[in-house]
């Protein structure tokens, strides 16, 4: 379909297709152990099925709301019964609490770091400092504190 807005693409996809399916051969993940930062919603969760589709093995899913990592985790089961789930509850801006889960998962092959927070669009002039800084921690030290700690 065409974009639904001006974009760089003359064509827009709003599902997986052939190239990118995840089920494909081409695109497995059998055996692996695939680690998802923010895996309870979003892009996070999504990513989370596409590795499990493409067979991965093992799931290791953090994120900050334990619900919503149960939700991904059952959705997981329904769609891979055989994969092994393991949820993390922890905030990607707390560094010991990212080793602590690192040490107890030893390593993995794919790292998928979606963990993210915004803040509601607002002028400079009115925006909180502290909010934007709270972005930052989330999106610039927590990848490397999490990278960091592979076995």
């Amino acid at each position: 379909m065409k974009p639904p807005y001006p974009a760089f693409v003359s064509e827009w996809h709003n599902a997986p297709y052939p190239a990118i399916d995840p089920s494909s051969p081409a695109l497995s993940h059998a055996g692996q152990t695939v680690v998802v930062t923010g895996g309870g919603s979003g892009i996070g969760q999504a990513t989370c099925l596409a590795y499990a589709a493409a067979g991965a093995s093992r799931l290791v899913l953090i994120g900050r709301r334990e619900n919503k990592l149960e939700e991904t985790k059952a959705k997981i089961k329904e769609q891979l019964p055989k994969c092994e789930v393991e949820t993390y509850s922890a905030s990607v801006t707390k560094a010991k609490e990212l080793k602590d889960i690192a040490d107890k998962f030893k390593g993995w092959d794919v790292l998928v770091l979606s963990a993210g927070r915004t803040i509601n669009p607002k002028s400079i002039e009115e925006s909180d400092p502290d909010g934007w800084w709270d972005v930052m921690e989330v999106r610039v030290p927590s990848p490397l504190d999490l990278s960091t700690h592979h076995h």
